[in-house]
């Protein structure tokens, strides 16, 4: 069972794109709710209370957010989508969740 702690919006695992080689990595994700941030977590464990998340890898600030679209990849069967937080320096990061339905 889940226990989000206040203030975090979605959370779950995604395999997050760690180099042009499409080599993926299974990570967990906290989405917060108004700190407009998406940390990632080499794993979670849950208390009586909230979970835990544990070996904190980095956070990826959505504030400059530009678009989110689904890759159309047949590989990844809808699963995959990027992220671009800035057009201009064209930075973004690809993840493949584990059905379509969690792209949405």
């Amino acid at each position: 069972q889940m226990f989000s702690a206040p203030g975090v919006h979605q959370e779950g695992w995604l395999d997050m794109q760690v180099d042009t080689a499409e080599k993926f990595d299974s990570l967990y994700f906290v989405l917060y709710k108004n700190e407009g941030t998406m940390n990632y977590y080499l794993g979670m464990t849950t208390s009586s209370k909230y979970n835990i998340y544990t070996g904190e890898l980095g956070c990826i600030s959505l504030k400059r957010l530009k678009s989110v679209r689904t890759l159309s990849n047949p590989k990844y069967e809808g699963k995959a989508f990027e992220i671009v937080l800035d057009a201009r320096f064209q930075t973004s990061h690809v993840f493949v969740a584990a059905s379509p339905e969690e792209c949405g």
